[in-house]
């Protein structure tokens, strides 16, 4: 019993001053140990390297973005721009004699490769941006537009095809637009 009453009084005194030098305290209630410390450079040194890992991609991605918005805004800037033509000066991509008979089918939407067409390369931000548009008459059919050559009576529409194309590194991007001309 004495030893318990002991103990009670000796873990209620307060820590014991050294000559002008403040009490000690324990680790545990005041400082940090060593495991602490290194447990703390080790969460911090791996949200840095996680974040240095996906900082590459995430820009890469906003890059990405960045270039198709361009490229969507250059073929609705260059539809926008055929369909303020007068209809009468629009002319359809295949009776352009110098480009030849583009297709069978006189369908710009059918046209798997548009180099063979005239187009623009216009640099944006250190990106080359190649716009190629296409024009064919088409006449109104169930359940879509049927395609016509320019050597069928003109029925008063034409379809208006922007192609957009760049490269990023070593990839090819694509992007294009559709739009309706009408006579009235």
């Amino acid at each position: 019993m004495v030893h318990s009453q002991f103990l009670q009084t000796r873990e209620a005194r307060p820590p014991v001053a050294m000559a002008g030098k403040p009490p000690m305290q324990s680790l545990n209630e005041n400082g940090t140990s060593l495991i602490e410390l290194l447990l703390t450079a080790i969460l911090v040194a791996s949200v840095v390297v996680t974040i240095s890992l996906a900082y590459p991609k995430a820009t890469a991605s906003v890059i990405a973005n960045r270039q198709r918005m361009v490229a969507t805004n250059m073929a609705n800037s260059t539809a926008q721009l055929i369909k303020s033509q007068p209809y009468s000066l629009t002319d359809t991509t295949d009776a352009d004699a110098s480009i030849g008979q583009f297709n069978a089918l006189c369908d710009c939407r059918t046209i798997s490769d548009f180099s063979v067409l005239p187009s623009t390369a216009v640099p944006v931000e250190g990106t080359t941006y190649t716009i190629t548009s296409c024009i064919h008459a088409v006449s109104p059919g169930t359940p879509s537009w049927t395609s016509q050559c320019s050597t069928d009576p003109d029925t008063g529409y034409k379809n208006i095809v922007v192609y957009v194309s760049w490269q990023n590194g070593s990839q090819s991007y694509s992007t294009t637009q559709e739009s309706l001309l009408s006579r009235t």
